[in-house]
Parts: C-alpha cells; sequence; structure tokens
C-alpha cells in the first residue's frame, strides 16, 4: 500500500497529464468504445489507474505511452463486462 505522500504526489502527476491530454484521453476512449454509456466511467477509471501507476519518467512519448495504456485499460473494462 502506498503511503500518503506517495498517493498524494501519484495525484498530482495524474491531474497534470490529464489538464494537459485530457481531451485526447477522453477522444481515445470514446473512438475505442462501442457503449458511449460507459465512456465517463472508463474516463475516471483511467484517471485512478494514473493515481496508482502514474506515467514513468523515464517516458519521452508521452501520448503514445496514454494511447497504449487506454487501450489496454479499455479491454479491461471490456473483460470486466462494461
Amino acid at each position: 500500500m502506498q503511503t500518503e505522500p506517495k498517493v498524494n504526489q501519484n495525484m498530482k502527476l495524474a491531474v497534470e497529464i490529464f489538464e494537459e491530454y485530457g481531451e485526447i484521453i477522453r477522444n481515445a476512449i470514446r473512438f475505442r468504445v462501442n457503449d458511449k454509456s460507459i465512456i465517463d466511467d472508463i474516463f475516471q477509471d483511467f484517471f485512478l489507474a494514473l493515481v496508482r501507476r502514474p506515467v514513468p519518467s523515464c517516458i519521452e512519448n508521452v501520448k503514445g505511452y496514454l494511447h497504449r495504456a487506454i487501450k489496454n485499460d479499455v479491454l479491461d473494462a471490456a473483460f470486466r463486462g462494461w
């Protein structure tokens, strides 16, 4: 389990990603999801996933990383039955 300062740091990083790439993230989810009623749920889950596992600092192509991560999260959501 993460300590509170680490969670706060991860939250800050996730917020920064969503401020910069939020519309790209939403559009990428929208593109991959057939059931449009779950887009917001996946969007929120993706934010939480970034809090748990922030984008590694060594990643140079953040946009490309996000697209791969979104694809994986949408597949996970499909397997969970969304």
